[in-house]
């Protein structure tokens, strides 16, 4: 008997690697059946339905389990990972804290928990508990992939090189890892390298799809657009459910009727056989597609559908942003009377380029940085990272934590800058910021960077909330919950057009707004308005941005490779007829 239930659980094991899962559930409930405790066939069973997004019963094995053997750091992880995929970040996070008590050696947990982490936006625990499961012996390549990816979003390229290079050591074969760093060379300007490295992935592998997507959001970046489009072509080919690659190409083509990547991507929706996650991708794809066709009323459907995906997967309510503007706003007058009286000038200046998401930052970022004294600095988290506990009250505004912040904000800028410190006139003077919801932190910016350029993009109020719900933004950034319903963006929009209002009363904060619509309608005069608010002398050059060769790593990666133009602000009235009026209210 002992024997027998040895080959069954070796066979059991076997399917789960070989990921037939049907397999699996049916063995191990048989099994259960007999020993409805059986500790084994419990644990892969909830791994199991984890794997096949069967969240509700993943939970409920996996909470028998921690039942069964309280002191058990794997069923811990196990059961967290079950909370996590139901979105109870919370109870997750506990488990996951509870598995490493329990054993603090264990590199899973450590890996899973600064995930969730990273989910929350605590990004700086999340990449130190995700260096803890490396220096912890994990082999895993994933772990090492995700700490890059985590230290490519707050440009810590070479660290992530670093990272890259180290797993190269574990298996220099691994393909994934040649993936990665291209986009992070790339990221450095170091386009020899990044080419090099899809090269050695691609001789390696020439039918990694994984590989082909990255280098050709690379080539997106820098413009060539068709060759991006061949490679995104080609790697749908290798992977047809890889639903970040249709998004992707999505951006890059015209449709027609007679379009069989539309027909394609419809087949996969009508599935249903993905995660919402990848559905949601493939919901926004298809909305663009249709867009394209001038088929209004299909092209909203989709947009609503995958933005309800995105909304039920997140449980946003609007609660979590109101609470945040009534905090920001009880504080303005506390920070802006604390303004630092003493600090070192820099030899480089931040420019800030805020306002909301859609609102033009990507767009005025590129003309900025077509100057010969400024550097792309990118979209950067320090501020919200470093300066949210001040800007909201949770951390007293003090002289000592103004000064705190800048030199850890400086110090993170500084340390993405290429320029040398040793800073000559004929170099740089200013990096660019250009995270738009940094708009929340002027007045600290204006308290502990006096120096700082801070520049406020407005745009038309209906294009800019459209331009908000059309876009499929990063699933990992729970700061863009308010983007996925209509009703939250207008009372987001209405919050944050009274703080912005609330500034202006103040003297003391100083920023400069910018009005979209004039910049594109009258360029050269308003771009030279801009240059002479930074105190620089206007160059040629930044008339045409879109001949910047600056990478673009944000949403607007397309639009800002054409000519400035001016209909963009007007295209939302096509979907008038479907938003029930709610925008209206802005069609002034």
């Amino acid at each position: 008997m002992v024997s027998k239930l040895k080959s069954d659980f070796d066979k059991i094991l076997k399917n789960f690697l070989n990921e037939n899962y049907s397999v699996v559930e049916s063995m191990t409930n048989a099994i259960l059946k007999e020993d409805e405790n059986n500790i084994f066939c419990l644990k892969i069973l909830g791994l199991t339905y984890t794997k096949t997004s069967k969240k509700h019963a993943a939970l409920k094995v996996n909470e028998k389990v921690i039942n069964l053997q309280p002191s058990d750091h794997e069923a811990y992880n196990n059961y967290a990972l079950s909370l996590k995929d139901l979105n109870l970040i919370d109870d997750s996070i506990k488990a996951f804290r509870k598995s490493i008590e329990l054993n603090p050696t264990y590199p899973d947990a450590y890996y899973n928990l600064s995930n969730v982490l990273e989910q929350k936006g605590s990004i700086d625990e999340s990449i130190d508990l995700n260096r803890k499961a490396i220096s912890l012996g994990s082999k895993n390549p994933y772990v090492f992939i995700r700490l890059s990816r985590k230290l490519y979003q707050i440009h810590l390229f070479d660290e992530a090189i670093n990272i890259l290079e180290l797993y190269n050591k574990i298996d220099s074969k691994n393909t994934s890892i040649y993936s990665e760093l291209v986009l992070c060379h790339e990221a450095k300007n170091e386009r020899k390298k990044a080419i090099e490295a899809a090269k050695i992935g691609l001789s390696l592998n020439s039918k990694d799809p994984s590989l082909l997507h990255n280098y050709a959001i690379v080539l997106m970046q820098l413009g060539e657009l068709d060759k991006a489009e061949e490679l995104l072509t080609n790697s749908i080919l290798l992977r047809p459910m890889g639903t970040s690659s249709h998004l992707a190409l999505s951006g890059l083509k015209k449709y027609t009727h007679e379009d069989d990547h539309l027909n394609q991507m419809l087949n996969l929706l009508k599935s249903r056989d993905l995660p919402d996650n990848n559905l949601c991708q493939l919901a926004f794809a298809v909305a663009k597609a249709f867009e394209d066709m001038n088929d209004f009323e299909k092209s909203y459907h989709y947009y609503k559908y995958g933005n309800d995906l995105r909304k039920e997967a997140y449980n946003y309510t609007f609660d979590e942003d109101k609470n945040k503007y009534k905090l920001l706003t009880k504080n303005i007058s506390i920070i802006a009377s604390k303004k630092l009286r003493s600090y070192k000038i820099l030899h480089k200046r931040p420019i800030f380029i805020v306002g909301m998401p859609r609102s033009g930052t990507t767009l005025v970022d590129q003309i900025l940085t077509s100057h010969s004294k400024i550097i792309n600095g990118g979209e950067l988290r320090f501020i919200d990272e470093f300066g949210k506990d001040i800007s909201q009250g949770i951390i007293n505004c003090t002289s000592e934590s103004l000064s705190q912040f800048r030199n850890k904000y400086l110090d993170k800028l500084y340390e993405i800058s290429s320029v040398s410190e040793s800073m000559t006139v004929d170099l740089p003077q200013f990096i660019t910021d250009k995270a738009p919801l940094n708009f929340m932190h002027i007045p600290l910016i204006s308290a502990a960077l006096p120096e700082a350029k801070i520049i406020l993009i407005k745009r038309n109020a209906a294009a800019t909330i459209w331009g908000n719900y059309k876009k499929c933004f990063k699933s990992t950034n729970r700061s863009f919950g308010f983007t996925y319903s209509l009703k939250d963006l207008v009372k987001f929009y209405k919050s944050y057009t009274k703080y912005i209002n609330e500034l202006r009363n103040l003297s003391s904060i100083k920023f400069y707004t910018l009005d979209y619509e004039r910049l594109v309608l009258n360029s050269e005069n308003e771009i030279m308005k801009l240059f002479s608010y930074l105190e620089l002398e206007y160059e040629e050059a930044c008339l045409t941005p879109e001949k910047n060769p600056s990478p673009i790593t944000t949403a607007s990666v397309t639009q800002v490779r054409e000519k400035i133009y001016t209909k963009s602000s007007s295209k939302w009235k096509a979907y008038k007829p479907f938003l029930n009026g709610l925008l209206d209210q802005f069609d002034v």
